[in-house]
């Protein structure tokens, strides 16, 4: 058992609701249909031993909500995408920023700053994207190795890469770092290899 209220909040334009970070885990309230939700991927974060909220919940300029919880830390939720994921995969990190979360603010520049229940004073976190960041058959997420010995690319839609590989034609997804290998008839003689995407034709993204 466990209470059902909200330290914290925040508004969602683009959705024109209320998100709340409550120990019932991410919740959305809709202010046209006046109902209460909880997205299915939630569930996950909820069902963690002695799971609870933080006060701090903020939306960045992508429309990702950042709440804080006990004793996962900070998460990042995309509504669009409909995913989840730690601020930080440094554990130690995660638990430094993320202990006594009171509240976040992204300014103009989007820069984050947090601050804190106990005297630990206030974070800047400033964004910067990586030079180099490699990408091997080591490289998993879902299941979904990364390809090696590539020989091509063409960019398709939504800037979804097409990588033809010793392996097959794969395609990359940037946004959640997935790698997919190309369904296609494999026809006479079985498994074709050496397959290399030659151009994406626009009209039919094909």
């Amino acid at each position: 058992d466990h209470g059902h209220y909200a330290e914290g909040m925040c508004y969602d334009g683009k959705k024109n609701g209320l998100w709340l970070n409550s120990p019932d885990g991410l919740v959305f309230f809709d202010l046209q249909l006046k109902t209460f939700s909880r997205p299915a991927i939630i569930n996950s974060t909820v069902g963690v031993k002695n799971y609870t909220a933080q006060a701090g919940i903020s939306i960045d300029t992508k429309g990702v909500i950042w709440f804080a919880t006990r004793p996962t830390g900070i998460l990042l939720f995309d509504p669009e995408l409909q995913t989840i994921q730690p601020f930080s995969r440094d554990e130690e990190i995660q638990e430094q920023l993320s202990a006594w979360n009171l509240r976040m603010y992204f300014d103009p520049e989007g820069m984050v700053w947090i601050s804190y229940l106990n005297k630990k004073g206030i974070a800047q976190l400033i964004p910067n994207s990586p030079a180099v960041k490699l990408y091997s058959s080591t490289f998993k997420h879902v299941d979904h190795p990364a390809p090696d010995r590539i020989q091509n690319f063409t960019l398709g839609e939504n800037n979804k890469l097409w990588i033809g590989a010793q392996e097959g034609i794969y395609s990359y997804d940037p946004d959640t770092e997935v790698f997919n290998t190309w369904e296609y008839d494999k026809g006479p003689g079985g498994k074709r290899e050496k397959l290399f995407p030659l151009g994406m034709n626009k009209a039919t993204q094909k």
